[in-house]
């Protein structure tokens, strides 16, 4: 370090931050202003002059309001929806591995029998539409859990990717809603048509009512976000 400047400071604030870190400030008394950041993103300050807030008197700054909203903050302050979306996300999985070892299965007995079982073409399409919707969310909630920087959230989209890479985040959730809708469909198809065993059509019911609940914490955690506040 050749000069002790604000900048420097924040450098240092960013190696050493822990990924629960929420707020980081520099105080500078020589200047008399507070640098805040938020959830360790360095790229957005907010500036408090000290001098200019006591002659306000007794107030406060509602601070978060002042910053860029952020997937990682609220899955940080909504931890019961996030432990929900850990189960979905092992559930889903576990989902896929049964309808992939079903599928496995069934073609193992066909074959051994000399082709005697007979799949009806209404039978394969619900397992098929489950598979694909487990592993589209499953994979989804895998960067949503663990990299929430990585996803479009409250209409800004994350620099620092390939285009082709943002346009799959951003389509991703309405290819699931349409999975979503055929998998509601075939719930009603397999009940009425009284298809494969009562556990498998108990299994597959809990997948789009499982998928359904993740979709409607994705719309609430988008509609809520706030106009933001610039920063000054």
């Amino acid at each position: 370090m050749r000069e002790l400047t604000v900048e420097y400071c924040s450098d240092i604030l960013d190696a050493v931050h822990l990924r629960i870190t929420q707020y980081s400030y520099i105080l500078d008394p020589n200047s008399g202003q507070i640098y805040f950041y938020h959830f360790h993103d360095f790229s957005h300050v907010m500036r408090v002059n000290m001098a200019e807030e006591l002659t306000q008197g007794p107030h406060y700054i509602d601070v978060l309001p002042r910053f860029p909203k952020k997937l990682g903050v609220t899955l940080f302050a909504e931890q019961s929806k996030a432990y929900y979306l850990s189960f979905s996300l092992m559930f889903f999985f576990v989902s896929l591995a049964f309808w992939i070892g079903r599928f496995l299965l069934r073609r193992i007995v066909k074959t051994r029998s000399g082709g005697a079982v007979v799949q009806g073409k209404h039978d394969a399409a619900p397992g098929l539409i489950a598979g694909v919707l487990c592993a589209l969310i499953g994979a989804y909630l895998v960067i949503f859990l663990g990299y929430p920087e990585m996803i479009p959230y409250g209409h800004e989209i994350q620099t620092g990717y390939s285009g082709l890479f943002r346009i799959v985040l951003l389509a991703a959730p309405w290819l699931g809603i349409v999975l979503l809708g055929l998998s509601i469909y075939f719930t009603w198809e397999i009940w009425n048509r009284r298809l494969w065993s009562l556990i498998g059509r108990i299994h597959y019911t809990l997948i789009p009512l499982i998928a359904l609940a993740v979709v409607v914490i994705w719309v609430s955690w988008g509609s809520s976000r706030k106009d933001r506040k610039e920063c000054s």
